[in-house]
């Protein structure tokens, strides 16, 4: 297609394409099906925040999981790019993470298990994976071993979004068996509010040791130092 630039340009219109597809198809077959007698307020005021998500100790808790979350796989992610291309020597195009797989397990171990005890497996192999492969396994210039590395650690990013988001779900029927009210769009606006907040927060965290360590993006060659 030209350039590496076009070709993230094609990848992910072609993503972009298949997400847009799966869209139109829930919608359609989901269309008719809307619980009609479910009470849905016009206007939202501070009063709802206080009588929905924040008094729910359950979503207060997923937030507070999630917003944590959110803020590791953000210095996280920046520093393996670092790592990988700096210590490892490896170009971008030799990084790459096969996430579609977990899906499956994830949800297989939320319907065996529980989505809390799946959050944590599934935390914890991120967690396990980032240890083990860059003191015992990661070499110099070998792309192996950051292929196998990320294509197990990308589990713990798929179930802080898929884990999450299917538990959030279960605060609103809590939330709305409760108060008669069904408030989807307060909990999930508030958890997205939560997520941005947390990458920004994450990536300023970032961003300021990159600086105080000296990094200099301009340099092919970082000093031995940064």
């Amino acid at each position: 297609v030209g350039s590496i630039k076009n070709a993230w340009s094609v990848c992910f219109a072609i993503f972009g394409f298949i997400c847009t597809i799966s869209i139109l198809i829930g919608w359609k077959v989901s269309k008719g099906y809307e619980n009609q007698e479910v009470i849905i307020k016009e206007k939202v005021t501070f009063k709802d925040l206080l009588n929905g998500p924040l008094r729910n100790k359950a979503f207060l808790h997923l937030t507070a999981a999630f917003i944590f979350a959110i803020l590791a796989q953000a210095v996280f992610l920046g520093v393996l790019v670092y790592y990988l291309t700096y210590n490892l020597q490896l170009s971008n195009m030799q990084v790459w993470i096969v996430a579609l797989f977990w899906v499956f397990p994830i949800n297989k171990w939320s319907i065996k298990y529980s989505k809390a005890k799946a959050w944590c497996i599934s935390m914890g192999i991120w967690f396990v994976c980032m240890i083990v492969f860059p003191l015992f396994i990661l070499k110099p210039k070998s792309a192996i071993g950051p292929v196998i590395m990320t294509s197990i650690l990308v589990v713990g990013l798929n179930a802080l979004y898929q884990v999450i988001y299917a538990m959030i779900s279960d605060c609103v029927e809590v939330d709305c068996l409760i108060n008669k009210v069904r408030k989807d769009g307060i909990f999930y606006s508030m958890a997205t509010v939560s997520q941005k907040i947390a990458a920004a927060i994450g990536v300023s965290i970032l961003g300021n040791c990159m600086d105080k360590i000296g990094y200099n993006g301009q340099l092919a060659t970082q000093s031995l130092a940064t």
